[in-house]
């Protein structure tokens, strides 16, 4: 799980360069991790529909036993498959509807946050992860609203 939420947060990085590699295509290209991502994560639906959960954890402060806790059950599996689905669809539709927008790899790159925190935030395990998720999608927020002003 850590890996997707990486993923994407690098897919944020990468996007001003592949906007400028693939021009109008971009959003195409883009939209092939969030949609591998929520093939993934049904992939996942048998084990999680028969009761099971999956927790990943990784040590984030050792020395003050904090870690960066991941959890998948029932609930946090939907939302990933909504925040990973819609977000395929939306790297597509922002293509066509800002054609012609000089800035729109930026653009891509703040979609790509927003996705990576709401994903963090759904599969949080701990109220600290949850927390900074939680902001990272307010900050992520704010920076799409005011895109165009």
């Amino acid at each position: 799980m850590i890996i997707a939420v990486a993923a994407i947060f690098v897919l944020a990085l990468l996007s001003p360069l592949l906007h400028r590699l693939f021009g109008q295509r971009t959003g195409w290209v883009l939209a092939l991790l969030p949609l591998a991502l929520t093939v993934y994560f049904a992939s996942q639906l048998p084990l999680i529909a028969d009761g099971n959960v999956q927790r990943t954890a990784y040590a984030w402060v050792p020395g003050l036993g904090v870690e960066l806790a991941f959890r998948l059950d029932g609930l946090s599996m939907l939302f990933a498959l909504l925040i990973c689905g819609i977000g395929a669809l939306v790297f597509v539709y922002a293509g066509g509807y800002l054609k012609g927008e000089r800035r729109l790899g930026l653009f891509y790159a703040y979609l790509s946050l927003f996705m990576a925190a709401m994903l963090g935030l759904v599969l949080a395990d701990n109220l600290l992860v949850l927390f900074v998720f939680w902001e990272l999608t307010s900050v992520s927020s704010y920076l799409l609203i005011g895109f165009t002003s």
